[in-house]
């Protein structure tokens, strides 16, 4: 079952949200955008949490809780950023007591206000996947799906910062309670004290090389 998000961003109960935070443009939004001009969107980030919807000014037309059951979050974005993997994928050892799959929001969003939301999102490709709602609805969602280039070898613990954003959306929503408990007992870090190994991805590996190489051959026609 979806909700028409006709009183702010984003109701998910009435107690949530009270007459009063009703908007000229949020009833405008919500009533005027069709089907056409509208797609649906699979957020399982900080994207869950209204707040940083409100500050993208994005607004939300439908949403209803969901899950993707072929795919399942890591942190295995350049930075430790959320991203999806497929949920029949290699799973190491200490993975095995994790979620088999992906909870989150689905959302109707306007064509614009998905533009807008890409421009949020960098470094990441949008694939289409299928989630199923709450409710048992089966929908085609655009998903952000984190570039080869920018994935880091494994997963690592996400900022700590980062992490609360998922877990108050998680709260809001009101999502699988054994979810919204991993989720609060997912270890995190301090975003100054990442190593390395947080920015270990294919794109940086090949500057590295490049520019070693490159600082051979400088040397060599200096010294020659």
């Amino acid at each position: 079952m979806f909700a028409a998000n006709t009183a702010g961003i984003y109701c998910v109960k009435t107690r949530n949200c009270p007459s009063a935070s009703i908007t000229s443009r949020h009833r405008k939004s919500a009533s005027s955008a069709s089907a056409d001009d509208s797609v649906w969107y699979f957020g399982y980030g900080a994207n869950m949490d209204p707040s940083v919807l409100r500050k993208r000014n994005i607004t939300p037309l439908e949403i209803a809780n969901a899950r993707a059951p072929r795919l399942r979050l890591c942190f295995n974005h350049r930075g430790a950023y959320g991203n999806v993997i497929p949920s029949n994928g290699i799973i190491r050892k200490e993975e095995e007591s994790e979620p088999s799959c992906a909870h989150g929001v689905l959302l109707r969003l306007s064509n614009a206000d998905m533009k807008r939301m890409g421009t949020f999102e960098g470094g990441y490709d949008i694939k289409q996947e299928e989630v199923i709602t709450y409710g048992g609805k089966t929908v085609r969602a655009a998903v952000f799906v984190t570039k080869p280039s920018l994935k880091l070898q494994q997963s690592l613990p996400p900022m700590s910062q980062y992490l609360r954003k998922l877990q108050s959306g998680a709260r809001f929503l009101e999502l699988d309670q054994e979810y919204v408990a991993w989720l609060e007992a997912h270890p995190s870090i301090d975003a100054d004290i990442r190593g390395k190994e947080y920015y270990d991805t294919p794109l940086q590996r090949w500057l590295n090389t490049t520019i070693g190489v490159g600082s051979i051959v400088l040397l060599i026609l200096v010294f020659r």
